[in-house]
Order: structure tokens, then C-alpha cells, then sequence
């Protein structure tokens, strides 16, 4: 079980950093876009959703209680952190589960 979490955790790091350098270049260089949005696709879509709101709408979900702790920076920083979150869970489970799988093959092809 710790295992998992080790993978999780790298899975977790490993992709931080490329989408956090994927993310800032795309705003500078148009071809990291596409290539941002399909690492993390499918929350990636989400994501850019998010980025075309301002304030006012941020504030119409969450409402004006919450201004002074919440606008749509914070809100996208929050946005991002679980778009990595869940990318990094959904690539560690497909990448633990695929790696049991030839494991078994590989048994059972040698037996």
C-alpha cells in the first residue's frame, strides 16, 4: 500500500512541474497550449473553461461573503492544483494497473 503512495506521490511531482512549465509557456509560445491541453486531458478542459472568468463570476458562485479570500487567481490556483491531483491519480492508476496486468501475463507466459 505505501507503494501506491510513492507512485501516486511522484506521479504527483513529475506532473506539477510539467504542467506548471507547460502552463506559463503556453501563455507565451501559442504550440504549449495544445500540447498542455492534451497531457491533461480530459481535466484540462475544465481548466480553460475557468480561465476565461473574471471576478464578477467567481463571486456569483461563491458569493460576495467570500471576496476578500476568494477571486479568480486564487480560484485558478485552486483549479490547477486539483487538475493535477486528479491527472496524477488517474495516471498512476492506469500505470499501476497496467504494470499488474503484463506482470500476470508475464507469470502466466512463463509457467
Amino acid at each position: 500500500m505505501l507503494k501506491n503512495w510513492k507512485v501516486y506521490g511522484i506521479f504527483f511531482a513529475v506532473l506539477f512541474f510539467v504542467d506548471w512549465f507547460l502552463g506559463v509557456a503556453r501563455f507565451y509560445w501559442a504550440p504549449f497550449g495544445p500540447i498542455f491541453t492534451a497531457i491533461n486531458s480530459p481535466f484540462s478542459l475544465p481548466l480553460n473553461w475557468l480561465e476565461g472568468k473574471n471576478n464578477l463570476w467567481w463571486y456569483g458562485v461563491f458569493g460576495q461573503r467570500f471576496r476578500f479570500i476568494f477571486n479568480d487567481e486564487i480560484g485558478m490556483a485552486i483549479a490547477f492544483l486539483l487538475m493535477v491531483i486528479l491527472q496524477s491519480i488517474l495516471s498512476a492508476t492506469l500505470y499501476l494497473s497496467l504494470k499488474k496486468l503484463w506482470r500476470n501475463r508475464l507469470i502466466r507466459s512463463n509457467a
